[in-house]
């Protein structure tokens, strides 16, 4: 399980820098806010 989820994290991150949008994460928004929150809460789950 834990391959699966760091294969998902690695495609979610290289879309958002395909995209040209990985700037955004890091705005002091409450999508950016919930974007780390659900990437922590999936890292969290797998271990």
């Amino acid at each position: 399980m834990l391959g699966i989820m760091a294969v998902f994290l690695v495609v979610r991150f290289a879309d958002i820098i395909v995209r040209g949008v990985v700037g955004e994460a890091f705005k002091p928004t409450y999508i950016a806010l919930a974007f780390w929150l659900e990437n922590a809460c999936m890292m969290a789950r797998s271990c």
